[in-house]
């Protein structure tokens, strides 16, 4: 008997999905998209509630591996006194 491998999970596009509703201190893998860049950092947008109109620079990526309008996952990594996402670090890449 010949074991069949196991397919591959298709990749789920981050724009089909709805947007995250709450965002906590550790809310880990946020889907961000790639809006431009500023020097060598990336400039990303948050698909999540609350978020859809502010930008975030992401230091420490190398902005020329990823093309303007591709997914990455990001992670918070600092808040504000009034609990809102003012940090976020590179998780992985997406597309």
């Amino acid at each position: 008997m010949v074991e069949q491998a196991a397919p591959e999970p298709e990749p789920v596009d981050p724009a089909a999905q709805p947007p995250l509703e709450r965002l906590g201190k550790n809310t880990t893998a946020i889907p961000a998209r790639v809006v431009g860049r500023q020097g060598r950092a990336l400039v990303v947008r948050l698909h999540a509630v609350g978020y859809e109109n502010e930008r975030f620079v992401l230091g420490g990526v190398n902005a020329a591996d990823f093309e303007e309008g591709s997914w990455i996952l990001v992670d918070v990594a600092g808040m504000t006194k009034k609990k809102r996402v003012h940090q976020v670090s590179f998780n992985s890449r997406l597309s």
